[in-house]
């Protein structure tokens, strides 16, 4: 513990798995268009080929919608991605 931060081992590695659900992108893109703003998928480059992707996850059993597929996973250090984002409408 440094001043009650825990800090991770820079050389240890973080698994992830990328899912993408529709049901879930119309449940984001719903909530930022009443705040005035668009929901962008994110995007992940696994096996040559760039996929959308609506979260990363730690445990593949804990996601919450029963549409998901997965798009992608590994070490986060070892994939190429970016995140969701929301901008200005």
């Amino acid at each position: 513990m440094n001043g009650g931060i825990f800090m991770r081992d820079p050389k240890m590695k973080t698994y992830r798995y990328f899912i993408f659900s529709n049901t879930q992108k119309k449940e984001r893109e719903e909530i930022e268009k009443e705040i005035g703003r668009v929901f962008k998928p994110g995007i992940v480059a696994y096996k040559g080929v760039k996929r959308q992707f609506t979260e990363l996850l730690t445990d593949i059993s804990k996601c919450r919608y029963a549409d998901f597929e997965l798009v992608a996973e590994g070490y986060l250090q070892d994939i190429t991605y970016s995140l969701p984002t929301h901008e200005k409408g």
